[in-house]
Protein backbone atom coordinates (compact mmCIF):
# COMPACT_ATOMS: atom_id res chain seq x y z
CA UNK A 1 0.00 0.00 0.00
CA UNK A 2 1.16 3.53 -0.77
CA UNK A 3 -0.10 6.57 1.18
CA UNK A 4 0.12 9.80 -0.78
CA UNK A 5 0.41 13.15 0.96
CA UNK A 6 -0.01 16.40 -1.01
CA UNK A 7 1.98 16.53 -4.28
CA UNK A 8 2.99 12.88 -4.02
CA UNK A 9 2.85 10.34 -6.86
CA UNK A 10 3.14 6.60 -6.32
CA UNK A 11 2.66 3.15 -7.82
CA UNK A 12 1.33 0.14 -5.93
CA UNK A 13 0.07 -3.15 -7.25
CA UNK A 14 -2.97 -3.18 -4.93
CA UNK A 15 -3.83 -0.09 -2.85
CA UNK A 16 -3.31 3.68 -2.73
CA UNK A 17 -4.63 6.02 -0.04
CA UNK A 18 -5.13 9.79 0.05
CA UNK A 19 -5.09 11.41 3.52
CA UNK A 20 -6.60 14.81 4.27
CA UNK A 21 -8.40 15.47 0.97
CA UNK A 22 -9.89 18.95 1.18
CA UNK A 23 -9.44 21.12 -1.90
CA UNK A 24 -7.18 18.44 -3.42
CA UNK A 25 -7.92 15.77 -6.02
CA UNK A 26 -7.04 12.12 -5.48
CA UNK A 27 -6.28 10.81 -8.98
CA UNK A 28 -5.85 7.10 -9.74
CA UNK A 29 -4.88 5.57 -13.07
CA UNK A 30 -5.34 1.82 -13.07
CA UNK A 31 -3.43 -0.34 -15.53
CA UNK A 32 -2.81 -4.04 -15.99
CA UNK A 33 0.22 -3.58 -13.69
CA UNK A 34 -1.54 -1.86 -10.78
CA UNK A 35 -2.52 1.57 -9.44
CA UNK A 36 -0.80 4.89 -10.11
CA UNK A 37 -1.93 7.61 -7.72
CA UNK A 38 -1.40 11.37 -7.56
CA UNK A 39 -2.48 13.64 -4.67
CA UNK A 40 -2.99 16.87 -6.60
CA UNK A 41 -2.82 19.88 -4.33
CA UNK A 42 -5.29 22.76 -4.56
CA UNK A 43 -7.37 23.52 -7.59
CA UNK A 44 -5.07 25.12 -10.12
CA UNK A 45 -5.96 24.05 -13.65
CA UNK A 46 -3.39 26.40 -15.21
CA UNK A 47 -0.57 23.96 -14.45
CA UNK A 48 -2.57 20.75 -14.94
CA UNK A 49 -1.03 20.11 -18.35
CA UNK A 50 2.54 20.19 -17.01
CA UNK A 51 1.59 18.05 -14.03
CA UNK A 52 -0.20 15.57 -16.29
CA UNK A 53 2.85 15.29 -18.56
CA UNK A 54 5.11 14.42 -15.62
CA UNK A 55 2.53 11.99 -14.23
CA UNK A 56 2.34 10.22 -17.60
CA UNK A 57 6.15 10.03 -17.70
CA UNK A 58 6.07 8.45 -14.22
CA UNK A 59 3.60 5.83 -15.49
CA UNK A 60 5.74 5.16 -18.57
CA UNK A 61 8.82 4.69 -16.39
CA UNK A 62 7.17 1.58 -14.98
CA UNK A 63 7.32 -0.26 -18.27
CA UNK A 64 5.74 -0.30 -21.70
CA UNK A 65 2.98 -2.66 -22.70
CA UNK A 66 0.70 -1.96 -19.72
CA UNK A 67 -2.90 -1.15 -20.63
CA UNK A 68 -5.05 1.40 -18.83
CA UNK A 69 -8.32 -0.01 -17.50
CA UNK A 70 -9.76 2.89 -15.42
CA UNK A 71 -9.17 6.52 -14.49
CA UNK A 72 -10.60 7.79 -11.20
CA UNK A 73 -10.83 11.16 -9.49
CA UNK A 74 -12.11 11.79 -5.97
CA UNK A 75 -12.52 15.21 -4.35
CA UNK A 76 -14.94 17.70 -2.82
CA UNK A 77 -16.07 18.95 -6.22
CA UNK A 78 -17.26 22.32 -4.94
CA UNK A 79 -13.80 23.06 -3.53
CA UNK A 80 -11.85 22.43 -6.72
CA UNK A 81 -10.87 25.73 -8.26
CA UNK A 82 -12.39 27.95 -5.59
CA UNK A 83 -9.89 30.78 -6.20
CA UNK A 84 -10.57 33.16 -9.13
CA UNK A 85 -7.03 32.50 -10.41
CA UNK A 86 -7.40 28.72 -10.48
CA UNK A 87 -8.57 28.60 -14.08
CA UNK A 88 -11.67 26.45 -13.58
CA UNK A 89 -15.07 27.13 -15.09
CA UNK A 90 -17.99 28.19 -12.91
CA UNK A 91 -19.59 24.78 -13.48
CA UNK A 92 -17.65 22.79 -10.89
CA UNK A 93 -18.72 19.36 -12.12
CA UNK A 94 -17.74 20.23 -15.68
CA UNK A 95 -14.40 21.57 -14.42
CA UNK A 96 -13.85 18.28 -12.57
CA UNK A 97 -14.44 16.36 -15.80
CA UNK A 98 -12.16 18.72 -17.73
CA UNK A 99 -9.35 18.23 -15.22
CA UNK A 100 -9.61 14.45 -15.51
CA UNK A 101 -9.68 14.78 -19.30
CA UNK A 102 -6.33 16.61 -19.21
CA UNK A 103 -4.75 13.65 -17.43
CA UNK A 104 -6.45 11.12 -19.69
CA UNK A 105 -5.06 12.92 -22.75
CA UNK A 106 -1.52 12.97 -21.35
CA UNK A 107 -1.77 9.26 -20.59
CA UNK A 108 -3.23 8.45 -24.01
CA UNK A 109 -6.18 6.89 -22.20
CA UNK A 110 -9.61 6.76 -23.87
CA UNK A 111 -11.48 4.33 -21.61
CA UNK A 112 -13.87 4.63 -18.68
CA UNK A 113 -13.54 7.52 -16.24
CA UNK A 114 -15.27 7.51 -12.85
CA UNK A 115 -15.18 9.62 -9.73
CA UNK A 116 -16.74 10.47 -6.43
CA UNK A 117 -17.79 13.80 -4.98
CA UNK A 118 -16.95 13.58 -1.29
CA UNK A 119 -19.53 16.23 -0.43
CA UNK A 120 -22.19 13.56 -1.08
CA UNK A 121 -21.01 11.81 2.05
CA UNK A 122 -19.44 14.51 4.19
CA UNK A 123 -20.13 18.12 5.02
CA UNK A 124 -16.76 18.06 6.78
CA UNK A 125 -13.78 19.90 5.37
CA UNK A 126 -11.57 16.87 4.89
CA UNK A 127 -11.68 13.15 4.09
CA UNK A 128 -9.52 10.08 3.60
CA UNK A 129 -9.99 8.04 0.40
CA UNK A 130 -8.54 4.61 -0.39
CA UNK A 131 -8.63 2.75 -3.70
CA UNK A 132 -8.34 -1.05 -3.60
CA UNK A 133 -7.69 -2.98 -6.78
CA UNK A 134 -10.24 -5.65 -7.66
CA UNK A 135 -9.53 -7.12 -11.08
CA UNK A 136 -9.47 -4.47 -13.80
CA UNK A 137 -11.21 -1.86 -11.60
CA UNK A 138 -11.05 -0.65 -8.00
CA UNK A 139 -13.27 -0.24 -4.97
CA UNK A 140 -13.34 3.15 -3.24
CA UNK A 141 -13.39 3.35 0.56
CA UNK A 142 -13.76 6.69 2.36
CA UNK A 143 -14.11 8.22 5.81
CA UNK A 144 -14.00 11.60 7.47
CA UNK A 145 -10.48 12.87 8.17
CA UNK A 146 -10.06 14.49 11.58
CA UNK A 147 -6.76 16.28 12.02
CA UNK A 148 -6.76 16.09 15.81
CA UNK A 149 -7.00 12.30 15.68
CA UNK A 150 -5.56 11.35 12.31
CA UNK A 151 -2.36 13.38 12.11
CA UNK A 152 -0.91 12.03 15.37
CA UNK A 153 -1.80 8.47 14.33
CA UNK A 154 -0.44 8.72 10.78
CA UNK A 155 2.97 7.06 10.78
CA UNK A 156 5.81 8.48 8.73
CA UNK A 157 8.81 6.27 8.11
CA UNK A 158 11.85 6.96 10.26
CA UNK A 159 13.99 5.38 7.56
CA UNK A 160 14.61 6.77 4.05
CA UNK A 161 11.93 6.07 1.46
CA UNK A 162 12.60 2.44 0.47
CA UNK A 163 10.82 2.74 -2.91
CA UNK A 164 12.11 5.94 -4.49
CA UNK A 165 11.32 4.75 -8.00
CA UNK A 166 7.71 4.04 -6.96
CA UNK A 167 7.01 7.07 -4.73
CA UNK A 168 8.04 10.60 -5.75
CA UNK A 169 6.79 14.17 -5.72
CA UNK A 170 5.45 16.38 -8.52
CA UNK A 171 5.21 19.99 -7.42
CA UNK A 172 5.04 23.50 -8.86
CA UNK A 173 8.12 25.58 -8.08
CA UNK A 174 9.20 29.04 -9.22
CA UNK A 175 10.97 27.41 -12.15
CA UNK A 176 7.85 25.44 -13.12
CA UNK A 177 6.38 22.02 -12.41
CA UNK A 178 9.08 19.50 -11.51
CA UNK A 179 9.50 15.93 -10.29
CA UNK A 180 11.48 15.58 -7.07
CA UNK A 181 12.91 12.75 -5.01
CA UNK A 182 10.93 11.94 -1.86
CA UNK A 183 13.06 11.15 1.17
CA UNK A 184 10.37 10.02 3.62
CA UNK A 185 6.82 8.74 3.19
CA UNK A 186 3.81 7.81 5.31
CA UNK A 187 3.57 4.11 6.05
CA UNK A 188 0.15 3.90 7.75
CA UNK A 189 -3.04 5.78 8.58
CA UNK A 190 -6.01 5.02 10.82
CA UNK A 191 -7.87 2.23 9.04
CA UNK A 192 -11.16 2.01 10.96
CA UNK A 193 -14.56 3.47 9.97
CA UNK A 194 -13.95 3.19 6.23
CA UNK A 195 -17.13 3.01 4.11
CA UNK A 196 -17.37 1.55 0.61
CA UNK A 197 -19.04 4.01 -1.79
CA UNK A 198 -20.28 3.75 -5.36
CA UNK A 199 -18.42 5.86 -7.90
CA UNK A 200 -20.13 8.02 -10.51
CA UNK A 201 -19.56 7.40 -14.21
CA UNK A 202 -18.05 10.50 -15.80
CA UNK A 203 -17.09 9.08 -19.20
CA UNK A 204 -17.48 5.83 -21.10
Amino acid sequence: MKILAEHEVAFDTQTVGFPSLDGCLGLVYQTTRGLFGYHIYGGNNSSAGDRATLFAAFVDSHGTGQQGTRLYGVCFVGKRGWLPTDGFSQDKKQAWKQELAIYAAALGYTGKVSGYDLSKKYAAASAYAEFRRVGDKSELWVRKWEDAVDRPEAKKSSQPNPNRADHVKIVKRSAGVVKEDLLQVYTSVRANQLVNVSKEKLKG
